[in-house]
């Protein structure tokens, strides 16, 4: 992780780190990756959104990679650009209150509930994500400046599940796996679309 200069201070004592993330495997297994990458210091969550459907940077390990670092380039200049987008948004994002019906819809569509089953006949994972998301409504981390009840702490619910208690396999790298899906897997997919619900 590249730490940006510029914070943003989404309300008092919520603050948003800007970084760049570069990710590369050392056996060619994986593309070189750059892309933007959020974090809420409160709670450590990471907030990949956007940048997935502006490319970032992916680069696959052939001879001609390299000939590619003007794309590179292109992504670390866009970097500012993006954040201030980002800023805009999230304060659309605080400033608009939720109602509980709300939230509970918009969490039903994040967790893509099927439309034709009754919730006790929907499927039981999705139903305990749904639940323990609703818990992290309030959680500590999100009723900081009075965003308790607005699209901002809804998402952020999203994104503290996916950083925090969505289950993992155990075992010997339990904690890489977690990181691994959510930066690059259905975690992260998952982040976009809570995140794509709420502004697009």
């Amino acid at each position: 992780l590249a730490k940006l200069p510029e914070d943003i201070e989404v309300v008092p004592g919520d603050v948003v780190q800007p970084y760049i993330l570069l990710s590369n495997s050392h056996d060619g297994s994986q593309a070189l990756r750059m892309q933007i990458t959020p974090i809420r210091v409160v709670c450590a969550n990471t907030l990949s959104i956007a940048m997935q459907r502006q490319g970032g940077f992916y680069g696959k390990h052939t001879r001609n990679v390299m000939t590619r670092a003007n794309e590179a380039r292109e992504v670390l200049g866009l970097a500012h650009a993006y954040y201030e987008m980002f800023a805009r948004q999230v304060d659309q994002l605080v400033n608009t209150r939720m109602t509980v019906i709300e939230v509970q819809d918009y969490l039903q569509k994040v967790y893509q509930f099927k439309a034709d089953q009754t919730y006790a006949d929907q499927d039981h994972r999705i139903l305990k994500s749904y639940e323990s998301t609703l818990d992290l409504l309030n959680h500590p981390t999100n009723t900081i400046g009075g965003i308790a009840g607005t699209k901002w702490a809804a998402y952020n619910a999203v994104s503290y599940y996916v950083d925090h208690e969505r289950p993992v396999r155990t075992g010997a790298y339990a904690d890489d796996r977690r990181l691994d899906a959510s930066w690059f897997g259905s975690g992260s997919e998952l982040r976009q679309r809570a995140y794509d619900l709420l502004t697009v």
